[in-house]
C-alpha cells in the first residue's frame, strides 16, 4: 500500500502542531483511546488528516448524520486528492422499515427509495478496502449494520482480461449470479445489456461503463465508456467486477441453507401451535414458504437480509459481518462529534431489536431475523483498535475512557470565541429584528435557535411577514431539504435560519455572525451546558461573532457554558496579544459537491454539462416509472423539472 499523501494550501497553525504531535506520540506509545477537544473552527479535520498521514493507517471516520458525513467526505477528499476516500451511509432517500403495530393490528411493509449515486459510492468504498489499498472511509451508523461477509464478496469478484476464454452467454450468467440485472438501455450501476458482439456492463461501483467485445468465445477488447454519450474513455487490459449487491449469498450452499430455514420455520410453527396461536402459526408458515420458493427460483427475495444468519452460517447471537470487517488491522477509528455519536451508536441496537421482536412474536419473521442487526456498542469497541474521539464538548464517557485528552483552543485563523450577551425576553422579537437588520447591512447571516418545531416555523413566518428572508429546519424537514436550506443561507438567498438543535454540530457556516438563542434558561437537553456551547460555537467562524441569550434568569447550564466560553476566549485573546495577531473571518467557498447540494441546484451551481445530462436521464427514468404506476401528477412534476434543467443547460 502506498502511503497517504496529504495536500493542503496551508501548514498547521495555532494549536494544531502541538495537537498533532501529542496525538501521534500517544498512538505510537500504545494509547488506544484519545480525545481531541477542539473548539469550533479550530481545524479538527486538518489535524485528524495530519494524524492519519503520520500514522499511515487505513481509517474509518464515524459520524452521526448524513449531512455531516457529506461535509467530512468533501474535506477529506480535498486533503487526500490522490488517495482513496470513501463515503458509506444509508443509500435510502426514503426508508420505512418493516413493522407491526399490535394495538392497531396493522402490518407495515418495508418501503424504500434508493439513491443510486450513494449506493455506487458505498460499493466504491468496499472496492477500496477489498483491493487492499489505503483508504479513508467516512460513514454513519450504516457501518455497523450487517453486510455480506468480505470472504463471500471476494469469492464473487471477477477479473476479466483481454484474451480470456469467455463466451457472452457464460458471462451473462456470471453477471446474474453476481446480482446484476439485464436491462435494455440501462445507464445505472448494477445493470448490463447485449450490444451486437459485445456486452455493456455498468459496474456497481463505477461512474463509467465497460464494454466487453467478444471474438467467438474469447474476450477481444475492453472499452471504458461514458454511460450517456457512449464515447470511449480508455482501453484497459483487464477490469475487476464486484458483485452488484453488498448482501452477498453463498449460492453453492443454497440447498442446505433453505433446509435450515425450513427447519427453523417448523420449530417456530410448533411453538405457536402449542400455545394455540393458530393465526401466527399459519402466518409464519405461509410467509416463510413463499420466501423459500422465491429463493429457489430467483436466488433472492425481498428482505433476504433477514436470513443472513443462515446464509453466513452464524450461530445465534453472533454479530453479523459489517463494514468494519472489510478493514485489515490495524486501522484507526475516528468518532466525530463524539458527544452525539457515542450515544447514537449505543442506542441503535435497542430500537432495531424492539421492532423485530414484535415481528417475530406475531409470526411475520423467524427468530433468526433478530440476528440481522447492528453491532452493540461493546461489539463496535471490540471490532476497532486505536480510536480518536473528536468534540468541542466531549461527554463523560469519552473523558473517562481516554488515555489522553488533547485540547485545541487556538484556531489557525486566530479567531476568538464569540462575545456573549444575556438579554431579557421582553420585547425580544423587536430586538431580534433590529439585530437582523444590522447583520443584513453587513451582508452577514443570523441563526435563531427556538425551543420547539412549532416555534421555529412561527418565528420564521413572523420574520418573513416583516420582509426578512428567513427559513427554518427541524427534524420533520427532509434531509435533502435541510441541506438545501443551509446552502441557501450560505449563498445569501436567505439571511436568517431558524432551527432547534440541528444547527449545533459540524455545520460550517462562516457567514454567520450572530446566534440568537431564545428561552436560553429553560432546563433540559436542548439548553444543557454541552448544547449551549455547541450552539454558541456557530458564531465562532466570524470575526464579529456574537451570541445573544434571551433569558429571564441565569440557569446552571447558561452559567457553565458562558464560563467555559469565556475561559477559552481569555486564552485565545492572550495568545493573539502576545503574538501581535489580528484575527480574520474564515472564507470558505460554497460547495459544488453533489452530496452537499441538491439535485438540479448542485448542477446549476457548478454549470456542469455532463452532470446535467446525467440528471436529465435520471429524471426521465423517474418520470417514466411514475407514469407506469399511474402517478401522473408526480410524473408531470418530473417533466417540469426536466424542462427547467434543460433550459439552464442550454445557457451554458
Amino acid at each position: 500500500m502506498s502511503p497517504f499523501h496529504l495536500e493542503a494550501p496551508f501548514k498547521p497553525a495555532g494549536d494544531q502542531p502541538k495537537a498533532i504531535g501529542e496525538l501521534v506520540e500517544g498512538f505510537d506509545s500504545g494509547i488506544q483511546d484519545q480525545v481531541l477537544m477542539g473548539v469550533t473552527g479550530s481545524g479538527k479535520t486538518f489535524t485528524v488528516s495530519s494524524v492519519i498521514q503520520s500514522l499511515d493507517m487505513p481509517t474509518i471516520v464515524l459520524t452521526h448524520n448524513k449531512t455531516l458525513a457529506a461535509q467530512l467526505f468533501e474535506e477529506f477528499k480535498g486533503f487526500f486528492p490522490h488517495d482513496n476516500v470513501g463515503y458509506f451511509v444509508s443509500y435510502y432517500d426514503y426508508y420505512q422499515p418493516e413493522a407491526y403495530l399490535p394495538h392497531q393490528d396493522k402490518y407495515i411493509e418495508k418501503d424504500a427509495q434508493v439513491n443510486d449515486e450513494v449506493e455506487r459510492l458505498r460499493h466504491h468504498a468496499v472496492r477500496s478496502l477489498l483491493t487492499g489499498r489505503n483508504a479513508i472511509i467516512v460513514a454513519t451508523v450504516s457501518a455497523i449494520y450487517g453486510l455480506g461477509s468480505p470472504q463471500d464478496h471476494r469469492k464473487r469478484m471477477v477479473s476479466v482480461e483481454v484474451g480470456d476464454q469467455l463466451s457472452p452467454s457464460e458471462w451473462g450468467r456470471r453477471l446474474v449470479s453476481m446480482g446484476y440485472e439485464y436491462e435494455e438501455g440501462a445507464i445505472r450501476p448494477g445493470t448490463f445489456q447485449r450490444r451486437g458482439d459485445g456486452m455493456d456492463v455498468h459496474p456497481s461501483d463505477s461512474e463509467q461503463m465497460v464494454r466487453i467485445e467478444f471474438f467467438g468465445a474469447e474476450v477481444d477488447r475492453l472499452v471504458l465508456l461514458d454511460p450517456l454519450e457512449r464515447t470511449p474513455l480508455g482501453h484497459p487490459q483487464s477490469f475487476l467486477f464486484l458483485p452488484a449487491t453488498l448482501h452477498t449469498v453463498n449460492e453453492e450452499a443454497m440447498e442446505s441453507v433453505l433446509d435450515d430455514i425450513k427447519e427453523e420455520m417448523e420449530v417456530q410453527e410448533r411453538r405457536f401451535l402449542t400455545s394455540k396461536r393458530y393465526l401466527e402459526a399459519e402466518r409464519i408458515r405461509r410467509r416463510t414458504l413463499y420466501d423459500i420458493a422465491s429463493l429457489e427460483n430467483f436466488g433472492t427475495v425481498k428482505g433476504i437480509e433477514n436470513y443472513s444468519r443462515h446464509f453466513q452460517g452464524r450461530r445465534v447471537g453472533v454479530p453479523p459481518p459489517c463494514l468494519l470487517d472489510y478493514f485489515e488491522a490495524p486501522f484507526l477509528t475516528v468518532m466525530d462529534e463524539s458527544h452525539v455519536s457515542v450515544p447514537q451508536f449505543r442506542g441503535m441496537v435497542r430500537g432495531d431489536r424492539s421492532r423485530k421482536e414484535t415481528l417475530v412474536e406475531h409470526g411475520f419473521r423467524l427468530p433468526s431475523a433478530l440476528d440481522n442487526r447492528p453491532l452493540t456498542f461493546e461489539e463496535l469497541r471490540e471490532a476497532t483498535g486505536p480510536t480518536l474521539f473528536l468534540s468541542a464538548t466531549p461527554g463523560d464517557w469519552e473523558r473517562a475512557e481516554a488515555g489522553r485528552i488533547v485540547e485545541q483552543l487556538i484556531r489557525p485563523t486566530y479567531l476568538v470565541d464569540p462575545h456573549i450577551e444575556v438579554r431579557t425576553p421582553e420585547g425580544q422579537m423587536e430586538d431580534l429584528l433590529r439585530e437582523i437588520s444590522k447583520a443584513r447591512e453587513k451582508d452577514e447571516r443570523v441563526l435563531v435557535i427556538a425551543l420547539t418545531q412549532r416555534m421555529a416555523e412561527e418565528i420564521a413566518s413572523f420574520l418573513q411577514e416583516k420582509r426578512v428572508r428567513a427559513g427554518w429546519i427541524h427534524a420533520e424537514v427532509e434531509t435533502l431539504e435541510r441541506i438545501k436550506t443551509i446552502h441557501q443561507l450560505r449563498a445569501g438567498r436567505i439571511d436568517v435560519l431558524v432551527g432547534i438543535n440541528l444547527l449545533r454540530e459540524g455545520i460550517d457556516m462562516p457567514e454567520v455572525s450572530l446566534v440568537a438563542i431564545l428561552d436560553a434558561d429553560k432546563q433540559g437537553f436542548l439548553r444543557s451546558t454541552t448544547s449551549l456551547v455547541q450552539i454558541m460555537g456557530r458564531a465562532a467562524r466570524h470575526v464579529s461573532g456574537r451570541v445573544i441569550l434571551y433569558a429571564e434568569q441565569m440557569s446552571d447550564g447558561m452559567r457553565m457554558a458562558i464560563g467555559e466560553t469565556q475561559r477559552r476566549r481569555k486564552i485565545q485573546s492572550a495568545y493573539n496579544d502576545t503574538h501581535d495577531i489580528t484575527p480574520k473571518s474564515i472564507l470558505k467557498p460554497l460547495s459544488t459537491n453533489q452530496l452537499l447540494l441538491v439535485g438540479e441546484e448542485a448542477i446549476i451551481q457548478a454549470k456542469n454539462v455532463d452532470a446535467g445530462k446525467k440528471e436529465l436521464a435520471r429524471l426521465e427514468r423517474e418520470m417514466l416509472n411514475a407514469s407506469d404506476q399511474l402517478a401522473f401528477e408526480l410524473a408531470a412534476s418530473y417533466r417540469d423539472r426536466m424542462e427547467a434543467l434543460a433550459i439552464e443547460i442550454a445557457k451554458w
